[in-house]
């Protein structure tokens, strides 16, 4: 699964110098410019990371003060909730502020990431979301230390470029609906041994979809495959039917969306 592609800088462009898959966007702290939703929106990148800059941390009581005016933040643009937001250090080292910031915002539903140098990041306390460590060798390359899951790996003067697991929730702003509750069309009499579950197409849905299917009766599953249809189905079935089962969208021809129906439950005795 490839990684995707940030880029960062502190007074955006229009068209940026690199088209990326993610935008980092400065909301606060003492970030020398707050990125303005204006400027965000005419940035193309699909995914974005928000993230609240302190360089110079004091304590606890400033983290919870950070903390709740970055919330309000997210809040007010709407941003959904376990997606990974960032914490930028810098190069600071403070585990009272890092601990309470990440508790505020981990309580509040996000996974926090703590930012900073590869000599400093890592004497801070661990954070719900992982590591993005500056690394800036000028080649692309992902820091396997710790729990890292994001690199940056340029400083190219005016804007940064960086690399991010693509395991890593993100905010989509284009996200691909996933059908809620797929239809399941039972047998009509006990003799028939075949079901058959369909779903509206989703738009965007280029790559086909994944299901899976579970044995309720044994907890094993029995179907974990890809389709570019909308629908499946299983024949010569014997005994009880009890089963659950589930439908992602394929964002890309490699990469399986993390966004999931909820599972459906089937029985027929």
């Amino acid at each position: 699964m490839a990684n995707l592609t940030m880029i960062d800088f502190a007074y955006p462009v229009s068209p940026p110098p690199v088209k990326t898959d993610i935008l980092l966007v400065y909301v606060g702290g003492d970030t020398p410019h707050d990125m303005t939703d204006a400027e965000m929106e005419a940035q193309p990148a699909r995914y974005r990371l928000p993230t609240w800059v302190r360089s110079n941390p004091t304590g606890a009581a400033q983290a919870q003060s950070d903390a709740s005016v970055f919330i309000a933040w997210l809040n007010a643009h709407k941003v959904p909730k376990n997606v990974s937001v960032l914490l930028d250090l810098e190069v600071a080292v403070n585990t009272a502020f890092v601990t309470s910031f990440n508790n505020a915002l981990t309580s509040a539903g996000y996974k926090v990431m703590k930012y900073g140098s590869l000599d400093y990041i890592f004497k801070n306390p661990k954070t719900s979301g992982g590591t993005f460590v500056a690394d800036p060798t000028g080649t692309e390359h992902m820091v396997t230390e710790g729990d890292t899951v994001a690199t940056q790996y340029d400083f190219a003067g005016s804007y940064d470029l960086s690399v991010v697991l693509a395991s890593v929730p993100l905010w989509d702003t284009k996200p691909v609906t996933i059908p809620d509750k797929p239809a399941f069309e039972a047998p009509d009499m006990r003799e028939s041994i075949d079901f058959h579950v369909s779903w509206d197409a989703v738009p965007g849905a280029t790559n086909g979809y994944h299901y899976e299917v579970v044995n309720r009766n044994t907890g094993k599953v029995m179907l974990d495959k890809n389709t570019m249809g909308t629908s499946f189905e299983i024949t010569g079935w014997t005994g009880d039917l009890n089963i659950e089962y589930r439908i992602a969208v394929h964002e890309t021809s490699t990469h399986l969306a993390s966004r999931w129906s909820e599972w459906i439950s089937a029985m027929y005795t």
